[in-house]
């Protein structure tokens, strides 16, 4: 599955992801950088909770 952040994202916007069960999930940059990289992000844990702040520019999390 793929989650697509916001493209055009305000200072402090915040988006919570959940990755129920054993499935991968692709957190897609949409445009934006995540921790400073033009990377996107690939959940490969179980049961896993994210949470990204948009902070000076780029995605944290």
């Amino acid at each position: 599955m793929t989650v697509a952040l916001p493209g055009d994202p305000a200072e402090g916007n915040e988006v919570w992801t959940y990755n129920y069960g054993s499935n991968f999930l692709t957190i897609s940059r949409n445009g934006s950088t995540i921790i400073g990289l033009p990377e996107n992000v690939i959940v490969e844990v179980d049961d896993a909770e994210l949470h990204f702040v948009f902070r000076n520019g780029t995605w944290t999390y």
